[in-house]
């Protein structure tokens, strides 16, 4: 097992550390107390995204909320892989990094994210995860929260330590001009020949009118125009891209 890095650890003035102290929130609206207490962690260009997503996110049964903040690359800052989808790639991992190194999984968000559940349902993301992906003898790379088109998309899911980890390593390199997030680990919860796929585990397909995906959150990017995965294939968002991907 690779080394994991902890950003804790890092200078007060070095790229890519987290603040000492990160917005959260513990209140939490549910009415049944959950199987299990999971902790958001909610990748936000702006505390006032953050506190958006985090009421979204305590309308189900998980209690607590952090804020992970975004990144926005200048296109001369190399060392950080400027530009394209690598600040979102910063933050996530971020986010991986403290679930790999507390070794306690964590549920991750981005700013756009939506609660999809009727409150006609009785549907809980702490029982969901707990019997789908943590029960003895359950096989459980990733549980997705909310997905689109077979594990697409990466606005909702629970993270166990070990596939943080993972994460960190498979990620640790610039990504190249259009590359996206997702498809990280839409490439690993495929079925392929060959390779043996982690085992990733969809959500129930609850949709939301107006809102992108289905499961438990959706994504409302009408509503919440996301800032988070650079200009990719949707023209939007982080357009500071790197010079040097300009030329590819």
């Amino acid at each position: 097992m690779g080394i994991v890095w902890s950003m804790g650890l890092l200078p007060e003035d070095a790229p890519g550390r987290l603040p000492t102290s990160l917005p959260s929130s513990l209140d939490n609206i549910a009415v049944s107390p959950p199987v299990l207490n999971i902790t958001g962690l909610i990748v936000a260009s702006s505390l006032a995204r953050f506190e958006r997503a985090a009421a979204e996110v305590r309308k189900s049964d998980i209690r607590s909320t952090v804020w992970i903040p975004s990144y926005f690359l200048s296109e001369t800052n190399y060392s950080l892989c400027g530009g394209g989808a690598n600040g979102l790639r910063h933050a996530m991992r971020n986010a991986w990094n403290l679930i790999a190194t507390t070794g306690i999984g964590m549920a991750v968000f981005e700013e756009d994210v939506s609660y999809a559940v009727p409150t006609t349902s009785n549907a809980s993301v702490s029982h969901y995860v707990q019997t789908r992906c943590l029960e003895a003898k359950k096989r459980c790379h990733l549980a997705y929260l909310g997905e689109w088109n077979g594990f697409f998309t990466t606005h909702a899911i629970y993270v166990p330590p070990q596939t943080a980890a993972d994460l960190l390593r498979m990620t640790d390199s610039c990504y190249p001009w259009k590359a996206q997030i997702d498809q990280t680990m839409h490439a690993r919860c495929a079925k392929r020949p060959g390779r043996v796929p982690w085992e990733c585990v969809k959500p129930p397909g609850f949709t939301k009118p107006g809102c992108f995906g289905k499961g438990f959150f959706v994504q409302d990017s009408k509503a919440v125009p996301s800032f988070l995965h650079g200009r990719g294939s949707h023209g939007k968002g982080n357009v500071a891209i790197a010079r040097r991907d300009r030329l590819l």
